[in-house]
């Protein structure tokens, strides 16, 4: 799915402004697009381009191609703007994405419990007023739960932060509602050792809890700091944890007790046909970023490190991206909304 990971992507508020945003992000990403915006007036704008990207109301209602994310400010708040906003999008079955941000100690009481207590009102509360304006209407369970930083009064990474947004996950699995977890979020300001393991336990810990989203790749200082090079890093976690969640599969083809039995005491497997296959199978885990060879041959290469070679990854990702073709008359329909949008913004 797509996220605005930092602000300042619309460049302005006018409806100009917006609807070329939305129509740059719906041409250079093929997914899910979530996101949310300030002014209830721009909400038939965002309705028109989605129907003229996915082929009217109809298609929009069955796709779900977009969700409006509601943030409640902790504690126990509902921005009046936030709502309207989403209330003027009725009618199109518009998912909601509820997402307070409760920070123990800070907006929430000083311990673990309770500050999910509060994040879960304020989801539930939220949940209350969505479904009672339009009954029926998806819904994703979405808190991020953080901890304070008590000798700053900056938000905190680290354990206690990761167990708080698990937490989150467990609350939506009680309910039996979707789940929205935000496991890999340090508070270093740059890449390096130390948001490596912070956000290799954060992600860990949403891993084990397993949300259908997780948000947060590529975010460094608690989501105020992007970094495309940090992003690929957090891809390869997430392979890491998603394997490790995956656990040890049990099935008749996998005991392999006919090859072992057949190579016998002593042995090597290295040659045997299963070896290949499950290689390819999705048995091992091929890591897609380091040096997985000798320290010689590492030292041969220039002894390279993980930030350059994912540097090196995204410069090669970007000079090959094509953005999706959306067809001549979606351009042509696009362009004459944007004329429209212009004229409405003077």
């Amino acid at each position: 799915m797509w996220w605005s990971p930092v602000e300042g992507k619309v460049l302005g508020d006018t409806p100009a402004d917006w609807v070329r945003s939305m129509t740059e992000t719906l041409r250079n990403f093929s997914r899910h697009v979530q996101d949310s915006f300030e002014d209830a007036a721009l909400a038939p704008w965002t309705l028109e381009v989605l129907e003229i990207v996915f082929g009217g109301r109809d298609a929009v209602r069955r796709l779900h191609p977009y969700s409006f994310l509601i943030c409640p400010v902790s504690p126990l708040v509902l921005e009046r703007w936030e709502i309207d906003a989403w209330l003027t999008l009725r009618g199109y079955d518009i998912p909601v994405a509820v997402m307070p941000m409760p920070i123990m100690g800070a907006t929430a009481p000083g311990s673990l419990l309770a500050t999910v207590l509060v994040g879960n009102c304020e989801t539930l509360g939220t949940l209350c007023l969505v479904e009672a304006a339009e009954p029926g209407v998806p819904f994703i369970h979405a808190p991020t739960l953080a901890t304070m930083e008590p000798r700053s009064g900056r938000v905190a990474g680290g354990a206690p932060h990761a167990a708080l947004n698990a937490a989150g996950v467990e609350m939506a699995r009680f309910y039996g509602l979707p789940a929205l977890g935000s496991g890999p979020g340090p508070a270093a300001f740059t890449p390096g050792i130390r948001p490596a393991y912070e956000k290799a336990s954060g992600t860990a810990f949403g891993c084990l809890a397993w949300p259908d989203i997780l948000v947060g790749p590529g975010t460094l200082a608690e989501a105020t700091v992007f970094s495309f090079e940090q992003t690929l890093i957090d891809v390869e976690v997430w392979r890491l944890c998603r394997k490790t969640h995956e656990g040890v599969l049990v099935d008749d083809a996998r005991w392999l007790t006919d090859v072992l039995e057949r190579v016998g005491p002593g042995g090597q497997f290295l040659g045997e046909a299963s070896t290949r296959r499950n290689v390819r199978s999705g048995e091992w885990l091929l890591p897609k970023l380091g040096v997985h060879e000798s320290h010689e041959a590492w030292t041969a290469a220039g002894a390279p490190d993980i930030m350059a070679e994912a540097r090196a990854q995204v410069e090669d990702i970007l000079a090959r991206h094509e953005p999706p073709a959306l067809g001549e008359d979606v351009e042509r329909a696009l362009e004459e909304l944007r004329t429209r949008a212009k004229d409405a913004s003077t």
